[in-house]
């Protein structure tokens, strides 16, 4: 059933998912610089150890071996030497490692000749299995400068002040929120359109955002409503008043990353579950001016991370 009602969205905005897909392909083209070739199968990939110097794996869930598309060569299976190898702001996404899964990842990680994650969790889930410290490192947005974003990002695209919503799943309260905040404030909800929950929900809906699109909707929005990690990776970086709602198990995944940024940038007032709902008044406003040391510090740290690895002759 759900299938045939993903189909039907499909169907009736085809148009603009088109469009949405066209934008990812041409953001892909100006601005990832990748390799004349490209490789489909995990087999071909060895033929890499003599073409490249190094090789860096990294980010989003990567190392979750339940994620439909998991392959090996997400570890890097395929290099014969370890050394050359180095994992930038990796993420487990699974709050422990499947025991059937431990010797294989220990295998292939203990040698490489740097090793980083993106959050807590996951390097001390691994740090038990593989026997060796792991480094927490920033995620790769946050490499580059609010200034450096703006430069790519197009212009407002919505006139009117507005609240902007991105939500990944289902938790509790997230969208009533958003619902309630728009009344008190008389601000329109716009949401970039991720799932098939939005299509009862009375907004404005963006089916055709690419990359650009979306980042330019989150930076001229009055305050942010999400579930999403870089959601409110980019409410920082941007200095966007956010709210990050997040599921009651503490020891989820999709919850760990959140508490871990919000933590060591002191946001902990930003996040909700069901509960500690979100309050419409009160919440103490972000004290942006000094956070961005620390912003700036952390992505310094991210780069050092990988400065030192890229100069260590190997």
């Amino acid at each position: 059933t759900m299938n045939v009602v993903r189909n039907l969205q499909t169907l009736l905005y085809y148009s603009a998912v088109k469009e949405k897909k066209n934008r990812f392909a041409l953001f892909r083209k100006d601005y990832l610089p990748v390799s004349a070739l490209e490789y489909t199968d995990d087999s071909d990939l060895t033929a890499l150890n003599d073409t490249y110097d190094r090789f860096i794996c990294g980010s989003d869930q990567i190392w979750n071996p339940r994620c439909a598309d998991f392959t090996y060569s997400y570890l890097l299976d395929f290099v014969e030497k370890k050394e050359k190898c180095a994992s930038y702001a990796a993420s487990l996404g699974i709050s422990e490692l499947p025991e059937e899964q431990q010797e294989k990842y220990k295998e292939l990680l203990e040698m490489f000749g740097a090793l980083s994650m993106r959050e807590q969790q996951g390097a001390n889930c691994l740090k038990e299995v593989i026997g060796r410290e792991i480094d927490v490192v920033p995620d790769p947005v946050l490499l580059l400068s609010a200034k450096e974003w703006k430069e790519l990002i197009p212009k407002r695209l919505i006139k009117k002040k507005y609240i902007f919503c991105y939500y990944i799943g289902d938790v509790e309260g997230m969208r009533e929120y958003a619902r309630k905040l728009s009344k008190k404030t008389g601000y329109s909800i716009v949401v970039v359109n991720k799932n098939l929950r939005e299509m009862t929900y009375s907004c404005k809906k963006c089916y055709n955002a690419g990359p650009l699109e979306f980042l330019s909707l989150l930076l001229h929005s009055e305050y942010v409503c999400t579930d999403s990690f870089h959601a409110v990776m980019f409410s920082l970086i941007f200095q966007k008043d956010f709210r990050v709602f997040v599921p009651k198990d503490r020891k989820a995944s999709s919850r760990s990353r959140i508490d871990y940024i919000t933590g060591r940038i002191g946001g902990e007032n930003r996040v909700f579950d069901s509960e500690h709902p979100a309050p419409l008044d009160g919440v103490e406003p972000i004290n942006f001016e000094g956070l961005q040391p620390y912003m700036q510090e952390y992505a310094e740290e991210g780069k050092a991370f990988l400065q030192k690895f890229l100069s260590t002759e190997v």
